[in-house]
């Protein structure tokens, strides 16, 4: 599915990268500040022509640390990307990425208590 705006599309990647979501889900295991993460393919207006570029954006819900969980992030994920892929990652704020993130649900939420 993907939302059309102005400038911006975004939906759940029909061929879903399972091994990057798998990857990303086991560095976030052992993450305590965050909370969920929510990946979706993001396309981006280049020009008037209407082209998109478009790349798998992530999502993270996360309390402090950002800098630190994304730097990790980009650490386990390089070897599942291929060359001219990419992957953008922004926290779960105000904005688009709050929308997003309402929209979909997360592939990863933290566990309360082990039991959730």
């Amino acid at each position: 599915m993907i939302k059309a705006g102005s400038d911006v599309v975004y939906g759940i990647p029909a061929d879903y990268p399972q091994a990057l979501v798998d990857a990303i889900t086991e560095y976030l295991k052992i993450q305590q500040r965050v909370k969920a993460a929510w990946l979706v393919r993001f396309g981006k207006r280049e020009n008037s022509s209407g082209d998109y570029q478009f790349s798998n954006l992530l999502i993270v819900d996360c309390s402090g640390g950002v800098k630190a969980i994304f730097d990790g992030i980009g650490g386990v994920v390089s070897a599942q990307l291929d060359e001219d892929e990419y992957l953008d990652i922004m926290p779960r704020e105000k904005g688009l990425s709050k929308e997003i993130s309402k929209e979909f649900p997360p592939f990863y939420r933290r566990k309360k208590f082990g039991l959730f």
